[in-house]
């Protein structure tokens, strides 16, 4: 057992590995060394949703407009038949030599050691009900199951893996069912409900402390889709920083074509998460996505005074935010090849004519996000 560790604070502000937000493994549901809670009623489309979105990410199709690397899966199935997992997983598409199944009876030390044993990057326990049952015999005590679930979080904090627990809702309250344990043990809470005017809808309510919105799927005959249009702010204020280095609060919401308190609402959370960041100051923004488009670029002053008119001056989401990760993963490109000045002040543009259009080009991901694109989405077949 190892001895406690007590950093200084300072010290763990310039380590990207301690101030990083998670890495995202599935696409707004599994994070890297975080827990998620996947909840709700009994066959709404849990074990489903999930399975066709891990089918997504193992075969390296985008999923909600995002890329990532395919991750090594462990699923232990204690809910339903082996058999119907594995024919949900191959219809969708998955890559099933990146999926690894757990049979049961099991218990937790046996799936923890199987996780490290294959090494996996998102681990599923579905259900957390159904492991529950074979090593506690109260699923409503609060310190059995905080006991039951620590040995989770810990390997996922120390292995940098995503847990992603299944559990059943309430009839009563329409959350999750048993202790308060299972949502205090979780950094990502997803409720899904069914849509009381659209029973082809699905809605998904979001708590926790990721940047990840509320948001909704559509049934279709060939699956569930996010409809045009229904891209998340989050997702669309993302994917403009990215696309456009540097810009200013006033082009965000310009850009992103959306209201603009739900704009202002969105580059807030998505500063508090670190996933942008102002390197501008008080009274003049520079949003960058850390460590991507030259972030720590300088501006020629008549740069800075024709933006400030644009930018209105707004200290709601000009505020400081000093954290260091790496750009998004796989599946996108930089927006342009920057040339960049032959003079000793290497860090500023040729021109403003060269910086405006570059602001132009747009990634892959803007391109499926903002409003006029062709995609309506990720197709997602939920049946369950």
């Amino acid at each position: 057992m190892g001895g406690l560790v007590v950093r200084v604070a300072s010290d763990m502000l310039t380590d990207p590995e301690v101030m990083s937000p998670p890495r995202s493994i599935v696409p707004v549901t599994a994070f890297a060394g975080r827990v998620t809670l996947l909840v709700g009623p009994k066959k709404c489309g849990k074990s489903t949703f999930l399975t066709t979105a891990i089918a997504a990410v193992t075969s390296g199709r985008i999923l909600f407009g995002e890329a990532v690397a395919p991750p090594t899966v462990l699923w232990a199935a204690l809910d339903e038949a082996e058999g119907d997992l594995v024919r949900r997983l191959h219809s969708t598409g998955a890559d099933l030599s990146k999926v690894f199944i757990v049979s049961p009876p099991a218990r937790s030390s046996q799936i923890l050691a199987a996780a490290r044993l294959f090494a996996a990057d998102v681990l599923v326990i579905d259900t957390i009900s159904d492991l529950a049952h074979t090593e506690i015999d109260n699923e409503n005590d609060n310190l059995r199951v905080k006991a039951m679930l620590a040995p989770f979080r810990l390997h996922a904090r120390s292995a940098g893996a995503a847990i992603v627990l299944l559990h059943h809702t309430a009839k009563s309250s329409g959350y999750s069912r048993g202790a308060g344990a299972f949502e205090d043990t979780a950094d990502h809470i997803m409720t899904l409900s069914a849509n009381a005017e659209d029973p082809t809808v699905r809605n998904v309510e979001v708590r926790g402390r990721l940047a990840v919105e509320d948001f909704k799927f559509r049934w279709t005959d060939t699956g569930l889709e996010l409809p045009q249009g229904e891209a998340s702010t989050l997702s669309v204020v993302r994917a403009y920083v990215w696309a456009h280095p540097g810009c200013r609060s006033g082009e965000i919401y310009t850009g992103a074509g959306r209201q603009r308190d739900q704009v202002r609402q969105a580059i807030a959370k998505l500063a508090a998460a670190g996933e942008i960041v102002n390197r501008g100051n008080p009274r003049l923004a520079a949003w960058f996505v850390p460590g991507h488009g030259n972030d720590v670029r300088t501006r020629r002053p008549d740069e800075l005074e024709a933006a400030q008119e644009m930018d209105g001056n707004d200290p709601e989401t000009t505020s400081e935010t000093p954290v260091v990760t790496a750009p998004p993963k796989g599946g996108v490109r930089e927006t342009t090849q920057r040339r960049r000045s032959e003079s000793t002040d290497a860090g500023r543009w040729d021109t403003a004519e060269e910086r405006s259009s570059d602001r132009e080009v747009r990634s892959p991901v803007e391109q499926y996000l903002m409003p006029g694109a062709a995609s309506s989405g990720a197709s997602l077949g939920l049946g369950r």
